[in-house]
């Protein structure tokens, strides 16, 4: 929630033009945003999962469609869609402090957070059915989009 937290405040305020104080104010209100959630019932929590999970899906796919109609150069860093780009980025060129425990720590929780999926078990009709299949779903859905975005 932190994380969060620090990236609306530099949204809202522009990057690092806010103090400890105010990332910490919204980090806590996401807290006890989302602890109202989870303490009103599964029902709500599914029905708050469903709309993120929409708006995640949403912005994923604008991104996505964005890397194939922008024009390179129009944003700094993008050098289009190539094969020398992908040649170049194929192998870990790690820069500015990072290594792999920092790259691991960015695709770790998308594949735990799988784990969020089971534990809703009981809000769904047949879990035994459920649960395999929306396990595996999840898993080939975040390979699928960290390897299309990596490309």
């Amino acid at each position: 929630l932190l994380g969060f937290a620090a990236e609306l405040c530099d949204i809202l305020y522009g990057e690092g033009k806010y103090g400890d104080w105010k990332r910490t104010g919204f980090g806590f209100t996401a807290l006890v945003g989302v602890t109202i959630i989870c303490y009103v019932g599964p029902q709500l929590y599914a029905k708050t999962a469903v709309s993120a999970f929409t708006c995640t899906c949403v912005v994923l796919a604008v991104a996505f469609v964005s890397f194939f109609i922008s024009s390179p150069g129009e944003t700094e860093g993008f050098t289009g869609v190539k094969a020398t780009t992908f040649s170049d980025n194929w192998g870990p060129h790690y820069t500015h402090g990072k290594d792999f425990a920092t790259i691991f720590s960015i695709l770790f929780p998308a594949v735990t957070g799988i784990m969020a999926g089971a534990n809703m078990s009981g809000v769904l009709k047949d879990p035994s059915k459920a649960i395999p299949k929306g396990t595996l779903m999840a898993t080939f859905g975040s390979s699928f989009i960290y390897l299309g975005f990596g490309v």
